[in-house]
């Protein structure tokens, strides 16, 4: 799993974060496993997404860092 973030526009000239989980399929293919909509970059934010794809089942991950 790798998870980065990614700037954008919202309305009313906010900002917020786009927290992505992407994985690899069999295959060697990207695929986003989730996305999250935050106001800033925290570790709560990424931390939600692995927990998040723990309730859905998600049995391998790889850190480093």
């Amino acid at each position: 799993m790798i998870v980065d973030g990614k700037y954008v526009k919202l309305r009313g000239g906010r900002k917020g974060v786009l927290p992505i989980a992407l994985g690899l399929t069999e295959d060697g293919v990207r695929a986003v496993l989730d996305v999250v909509l935050t106001r800033e970059e925290d570790v709560v934010s990424y931390w939600d997404l692995p927990v998040r794809l723990w309730r859905y089942n998600l049995t391998v991950v790889v850190a480093d860092g």
